[in-house]
C-alpha cells in the first residue's frame, strides 16, 4: 500500500502488550518491498533469549497458509538450520534464514511473497531473494 510505512520496527520494550515480543529484550524490524505486482516483507528478528524463528511464527503461518502442524514442521526445521542455511516453505513463498548472531541470542530473518502461500514469483525467486538479503546482514 503506497500509505504504509516502507520499514517499521518494533522491540520488547516499546511493543503493544499482545505482541509476542513483549517484555522480551529484542528487536524486529520489517522492510516492505515491491516486486512487480508482489508485495515483500523482510522481517528480521532478534532475541537476547530463545529462538527469533518461532517468535515469527504468527507471520510464517498467516504469510503461508499454513495449519497448525505444518507451521510446525516449519518453524522447528528453521530453529534448528544452521546460521546462512535457508528453509522454505512447501508453498514456496516463505524463506527463513537464521543469521550468525555472534553467539549472543539469537537473530533470524523471514521473507514473504505475496500472502496465504500464494505468490507469482517462482521458488527458486524466493529463496534468491531471501539468500542475498541474509548475505548483506553482517
Amino acid at each position: 500500500e503506497a500509505d504504509e510505512p516502507a520499514a517499521t520496527a518494533e522491540g520488547g520494550r516499546t511493543t503493544d502488550a499482545q505482541s509476542p515480543w513483549a517484555g522480551k529484550p529484542g528487536a524486529l524490524i520489517t522492510c516492505s518491498y515491491h516486486l512487480g505486482g508482489e508485495d515483500l516483507k523482510v522481517r528480521t528478528g532478534a532475541v537476547s533469549e530463545g529462538n527469533a524463528v518461532y517468535l515469527q511464527a504468527p507471520v510464517i503461518q498467516a504469510a503461508g497458509g499454513m495449519d497448525f502442524s505444518t507451521l510446525k514442521a516449519y518453524t522447528v526445521k528453521g530453529a534448528e538450520a544452521k546460521a546462512g542455511e535457508a528453509v522454505q516453505s512447501g508453498g514456496g513463498n516463505v524463506v527463513t534464514v537464521r543469521l550468525d548472531s555472534g553467539g549472543k541470542g539469537d537473530l533470524a530473518l523471514v521473507l514473504t511473497a505475496g500472502d496465504a502461500g500464494k505468490t507469482s514469483l517462482e521458488r527458486g525467486q524466493v529463496l534468491a531473494l531471501a539468500r542475498a538479503f541474509a548475505s548483506q546482514a553482517k
